[in-house]
């Protein structure tokens, strides 16, 4: 049985301490084994007596705060104000409580603070992600005249755009780039960032490694996370944020008032389907790779089945109108397992969606138990084998995300502030859950290879990683630009200055390390 030590410093206003407390004891905490840890360092009586008198049916304990700090927190102005001191005093508490968590054998503790209300199901939804430090999303106008923001940024003290080394951006493009990141949050998923905290599940390896609240005395930043999240980046410990189950942050007293709404939208949100759901099986999952292919039998295609045809079960193929020899390859490539050629009588590549959902029908039609959907350029290190059944014989969750590198060679993959599809996780395994629509929008380009509302679906990320081999020839790049210039001119779809990009002559180029 997993531990979970929840633990929180509490230095907080009795009305906002109340509703807290009151999602504390609301949590969903079948399966677990959990303790609650606090540190009182009330100046408020009233808090005080609201703390000592919870009672959430585990065991909770107060750890002693030391010497009153003698400094005052001001949370009556348009944003609080912290003083540095006071910051420095609360990342000792929480190094306690991680200290706590290791010596008395917790596998995570879960740091939160004592303004936040929880989902019921935050606990388990963390532990899901399946990733050494991972912070639940919350939105908060940091400013009353400003718009939500969310917790977790980029980099630096707190910037909401993807930065590559040495890019200068002008104005436009930073507000491109953070705009696309908040509104990426706004899909409920798992996602790789540069900074987070507040609501954060750190598991018991990462402590184990060194993750720490202690001031990074070189760099001068503004609060106890920002020194935890440079120390677990130098660590090699990757941040993650989940956004299914928003907390609600009571930043300000009138955020009281949007308690009940947000209670009522957990409820309608509910958990997960029951794992006892007839169409789950925790055994024996049949995976059917589903793909789409076009004029393939000169590229990749042929490496990319054989290596799927080692862990999946059975195929289904739509071939988008091929004239060479795409489909005997296909034939071929999966001799000994069985599968389907779906030949259409035209191509629908211009107009994506459709092409998606007759995708969709076809590999539905073949019963699947798990969906495996790849590109005919896609493949996973040989590391999935070792993985494959563990993530689909399970009752947990619905969909398994993996992070996508674009190979621009054999050994070297871009990243800069255009290329950066491998920072972030993206649904490639799924369960069809029954009644799941095909949502597909209307997109010409880019449509999305599941149905949006997969996204919705409780999930858990990988890390085997996928290379995407459809960049890594000069060929390969001059053809695909003229592509996109020609079904996608204006950028509607996709990104202009990313097409624009794909020539560039010196692209920043990283090694892909195996086993890394």
């Amino acid at each position: 049985m997993t531990r979970v030590l929840i633990a929180a410093p509490v230095r907080q206003r009795s009305e906002i301490l109340g509703p807290f407390l009151a999602s504390l004891a609301e949590l969903d905490l079948t399966g677990l084994a959990v303790e609650v840890a606090f540190v009182d360092d009330n100046d408020d009586p009233a808090s005080t007596a609201l703390l000592h008198a919870f009672d959430p049916g585990v065991p909770v304990r107060f750890l002693p705060p030391g010497p009153p700090s003698g400094q005052e927190y001001d949370t009556e102005g348009a944003t609080h104000e912290w003083l540095p001191t006071l910051m420095e005093r609360v990342g000792g508490f929480k190094d306690r409580f991680l200290r706590m968590g290791v010596d008395e054998g917790f596998d995570a503790v879960f740091l939160v603070d004592s303004d936040l209300v929880l989902h019921p199901r935050t606990v388990h939804q963390l532990l899901a992600a399946g990733v050494p430090i991972c912070s639940e999303v919350f939105w908060t106008r940091w400013r009353p005249e400003e718009p939500e923001l969310p917790q977790v940024w980029m980099h630096g003290q707190y910037s909401l755009f993807p930065l590559g080394r040495g890019e200068t951006l002008d104005d436009d493009e930073i507000r491109r780039r953070a705009d696309a990141f908040v509104a990426m949050l706004r899909v409920p998923g798992v996602y790789p960032v540069g900074g987070l905290g507040a609501c954060t599940l750190i598991r018991r390896e990462a402590i184990e490694r060194g993750a720490s609240f202690a001031v990074v005395p070189n760099l001068h930043l503004v609060g106890e996370d920002r020194d935890f999240c440079v120390r677990a980046a130098a660590l090699g410990l990757p941040l993650h944020v989940d956004t299914h189950l928003p907390a609600l942050h009571l930043y300000r007293t009138e955020d009281l008032t949007r308690i009940d709404g947000f209670r009522a939208e957990a409820a309608l949100a509910g958990p997960p389907a029951p794992a006892a759901a007839q169409w789950r099986k925790a055994a024996g999952n049949r995976i059917v790779l589903s793909m789409i292919v076009r004029d393939e039998a000169g590229g990749r295609l042929e490496e990319v089945l054989r290596h799927a045809a080692t862990y999946v079960d059975a195929a289904v193929i739509v071939d988008d109108g091929s004239v060479d020899d795409t489909v005997a390859v296909c034939h071929a490539a999966l001799d000994g397992v069985p599968h389907e050629v779906i030949s259409l009588d035209r191509s629908r590549f211009a107009r994506e969606h459709e092409l998606r959902r007759i995708q969709w029908e076809h590999t539905l039609a073949a019963e699947p138990d798990w969906i495996l959907n790849l590109d005919a350029d896609e493949r996973f290190e040989d590391a999935i084998r070792d993985h494959v059944r563990s993530l689909v014989d399970q009752v947990q969750v619905d969909a398994i995300s993996f992070r996508m590198y674009d190979m621009w060679n054999a050994t070297q993959y871009r990243s800069d502030g255009l290329w950066f599809a491998h920072t972030a996780h993206r649904i490639l395994l799924l369960r069809p859950v029954p009644g799941m629509a095909a949502d597909w929008p209307a997109a010409d380009q880019h449509a999305g290879r599941f149905p949006p509302s997969a996204q919705q679906l409780a999930q858990w990320t990988c890390t085997v990683r996928l290379q995407h081999l459809g960049w890594a020839t000069d060929e390969i790049r001059r053809a695909k630009h003229a592509r996109y210039r020609r079904l996608d001119p204006d950028g509607r779809w996709g990104s202009a200055a990313q097409y624009a990009s794909i020539l560039d002559e010196d692209p920043r180029l990283v090694p892909f390390d195996p086993g890394t």
